[in-house]
């Protein structure tokens, strides 16, 4: 068996979390995230075809460098902030996909988050994700606030 193989989890049928830093010794001593907490991250949202996803097909980031590579390709990004997202575990309207996928990581974990279209916005219409797309959402938790 391979010692500490990637760290693909299956949350439910439409939810996958990849934690990339699992096995670090030092992620016990992290503030673990449960229901309730304040998180803040650094992200971005893909919409998802397989493969490594890239700059242009992301559709929402708070990564600085992300956004200067969407300025390169000619895009405006002037209403996006390179200020990380603060979600409240059970007060901030986020989707469920990225709910679900934060509870049990840790403070300065980097994860990557895999979730069909339904996962994340049920049948709601998304103007800048094509309806049934799958999605990903690579983020850092950049910290925790237990409340």
């Amino acid at each position: 068996l391979e010692v500490n193989p990637e760290f693909y989890e299956k949350l439910n049928l439409d939810l996958y979390r990849y934690v990339a830093d699992y096995y670090n010794e030092e992620r016990e001593s992290r503030t673990l995230v449960e229901p309730g907490d304040e998180v803040s991250l650094t992200f971005t949202a893909y919409t998802f075809t397989g493969g490594m996803p890239r700059a242009a097909t992301a559709y929402y980031t708070s990564d600085s460098t992300v956004l200067a590579e969407l300025r390169e390709l000619g895009l405006n990004t002037e209403y996006w902030s390179a200020e990380p997202l603060v979600i409240n575990l059970g007060s901030t309207s986020i989707i469920n996909g990225v709910k679900e996928s934060l509870i049990g990581c840790r403070e300065g974990d980097s994860v990557e988050v895999y979730m069909t279209y339904e996962e994340a916005y049920k049948n709601k219409v998304v103007g800048i994700v094509p309806h049934h797309s799958a999605v990903a959402w690579y983020y850092t938790i950049d910290s925790v606030v237990k409340h």
